[in-house]
Order: structure tokens, then C-alpha cells, then sequence
């Protein structure tokens, strides 16, 4: 704790705070949970960042200092709610400890657009400005899934994992995957991404849970052989503004960054789809190999990965969980029996 506040206050002192700018230009600086030049987040993360300069060019500006090379993955969340950074682009699994969103945004069938008519968006928004001190301005990533990927199997290891049987593997887990790994009984290892390939070249995990994207981006083709057929989850990333920011800002500024989000959410959707084609083609041009679930064991993989998660999510934020229980969709993601 004594480190974190130290770099804290050096970060401080480097980077400055909200409205530091030239002439009447107030200028947010901002920090990403990966580098910009991880592909699929640093195109998104790009986007809204180019399109709130060139909308609100003389008014306000977002200056992104950078991913963990600039404020270490796991600092960013306390960075961003004590103000050390005024803006941030950061996951779900990161900010678990602070607010166990994640529960709710990995299972949900509902997009953005469907959830700020319903009141849930609201209710998030709330949850961030308690827990986080933060301002909600947008999601993203949210249309991309996850997958479970593998280095060296042996052919025993890959026709069990065929037909359902995940007993035993080690593998880099997070907050997303949790109810995933306990249901099908994968030992998950706390590992930061910019570990996983070295923990997957020496053999400390097996493999690795990680969206449809961005696994070719970082250089992990290298030290991966199979990847399972079957995506799941959803991926989670929030664009977050401290609430000492927010309020620092004009309501003309704040109107305008929060259309400028809802924008971005929706150009995100069509987006994503794309990206993941050529992610998938890149892999199998690699030469990661797919194995396929037995049809017959899909619908049951797919209920372990939600159910789990909706129940942490029941136990966790259980006023958030009777708003969505209410308007979630019927499907294989939400455990009927578990509808208020």
C-alpha cells in the first residue's frame, strides 16, 4: 500500500491533474488497461479518443499517457478513483476488487443501447460513481467473447477436453472466469497478461482464457497450439471518468463527452465484428489448431460458463441483480431458476 501511494504521488507530480492546460482547453489525461498498440483495444480506445479531440477541439482534449508502461495494470483502478489520472479505459477483471461489475457484464445478452432504456445502465453508472468515484461515459468490446486457448497437449489431453472433461488443467484464469473454472474443475492461476506467455512457454499453466481478440496482437501464436471452438462470456472494458473531473467540466462539455460515448458504443459493435474475423484468420494462418466440444456437451459447457456468475452476481450486488433478473432475455445465459 505504502509503494502504491508513493508511485501514486509520483504520478501525480509527472502527469498532473484535470484542467491543466494551455490557453481555456481543459485536458483530461487518461490511462488504458493495455498498450495502445495491442490491436483491438487500441483501436477502440483510439476512436473515442480521436473523436472527442476533433468534436470538442479548443474545449476539451484527452491526452493518453499510455497502457501498464506508464501506470502498472494493477494500480490503474485506485489511480483513477483517487484522481491521479482523470480518465480510464479499463477491463472488468481489473476492477473486480473495487466493483464486481464483471459478474454482470460477462453474462448479459443485453447491449448497451438496450440496457440505458431499461434503467440498468443508470444503476451502473451508480455503482461505479460509489465504488469507484467514477463516471460511466461508455462500454466497449462487449459483441467480443472468450475462448479458452492451449499450449503443448497430448492427444489424450485434447480428446478429453473434446468431450467436455476440463478436470485438472491449469490455467490463467481472472475474476471473469472464476464460476467457468470451478463448474468444470480447472485449477485458475492470478496471472497479469503480461505474463501469460512466459507462464505458457515454462509450463506453469497449460493454457489461457482470453477474448476472441488480441491473442495474435501480443505475440501469443508463438506459444499456442489449440484453442477451443467454443466462445463464451463476454468481454467487458468501461471508458470511466473520475467524478472530481466530471464535475470540473462545463454541463455543455459533459453533455457533449456523453453523446460522443454513446456514439462510440455503437460504432463498437459493428466494429468488433470485423476485428474478430481477421483475429480468427490470423490464428489458423499460425496455425492454432481448434478443438471442437462434442455437440452434445455444448449446451451444458455453456450453462457452466453464466450460471456460476449470475449466482456471484446475486450474492455480490444483489440490487443490481433484481433490476437485470427482471429484463434479462431467456436463453442459455440466464439460469431460469434463478429469475426473481
Amino acid at each position: 500500500m505504502r509503494n502504491s501511494l508513493k508511485m501514486f504521488a509520483v504520478a501525480a507530480a509527472l502527469f498532473g491533474f484535470a484542467n491543466q492546460a494551455t490557453s481555456e482547453e481543459t485536458v483530461l489525461r487518461a490511462v488504458s488497461f493495455l498498450p495502445l498498440t495491442i490491436g483491438t483495444n487500441g483501436v477502440h480506445v483510439s476512436e473515442f479518443v480521436d473523436r472527442v479531440n476533433t468534436q470538442m477541439a479548443g474545449s476539451l482534449r484527452i491526452e493518453v499517457l499510455g497502457g501498464p508502461e506508464s501506470i502498472a495494470y494493477p494500480d490503474q483502478p485506485n489511480a483513477l478513483r483517487t484522481g491521479v489520472v482523470d480518465m480510464g479505459f479499463l477491463s472488468g477483471s481489473q476492477i473486480y476488487r473495487l466493483l464486481p461489475i464483471n459478474d454482470y457484464l460477462a453474462v448479459t445478452e443485453l447491449m448497451p443501447p438496450d440496457r440505458r432504456g431499461m434503467g440498468i445502465y443508470d444503476a451502473v453508472d451508480g455503482l461505479f460513481q460509489e465504488r469507484m468515484n467514477s463516471h460511466l461515459l461508455g462500454e466497449h468490446l462487449l459483441t467480443m467473447q472468450a475462448t479458452l486457448y492451449f499450449g503443448e497437449l497430448s492427444e489424450d489431453r485434447v480428446a478429453r477436453i473434446s468431450k467436455g472433461d476440463f478436470a485438472g488443467l491449469r490455467m490463467r484464469g481472472g475474476s471473469s472466469y472464476d464460476g467457468l473454472y470451478e463448474a468444470l474443475g480447472i485449477e485458475g492461476y492470478a496471472i497479469s497478461p503480461g505474463d501469460i506467455y512466459t507462464a505458457v512457454e515454462r509450463g506453469t499453466v497449460e493454457g489461457y482464457a482470453w477474448p476472441t481478440l488480441d491473442m495474435m496482437s501480443q505475440g501469443w501464436g508463438e506459444i499456442t497450439d489449440y484453442r477451443l471452438g467454443t466462445d463464451f462470456l463476454h468481454s467487458a472494458a468501461s471508458a470511466l471518468i473520475n467524478m472530481e473531473s466530471w464535475n470540473s467540466l462545463t454541463d455543455e462539455q459533459r453533455a457533449q463527452l456523453d453523446a460522443i460515448a454513446q456514439e462510440w458504443e455503437a460504432w463498437s459493435t459493428g466494429e468488433a465484428d470485423k476485428l474478430i474475423e481477421a483475429e480468427l484468420q490470423a490464428q489458423m494462418a499460425a496455425g492454432v489448431k481448434i478443438i471442437e466440444l462434442d455437440e452434445e456437451k455444448v449446451p451444458a459447457f455453456l450453462a457452466a460458463t453464466s450460471r456460476n456468475t449470475w449466482i456471484s452476481l446475486s450474492e455480490k450486488l444483489p440490487e443490481l441483480f433484481a433490476l437485470v433478473a427482471k429484463n434479462e432475455p431467456a436463453g442459455l445465459h440466464f439460469p431460469e431458476d434463478l429469475r426473481p
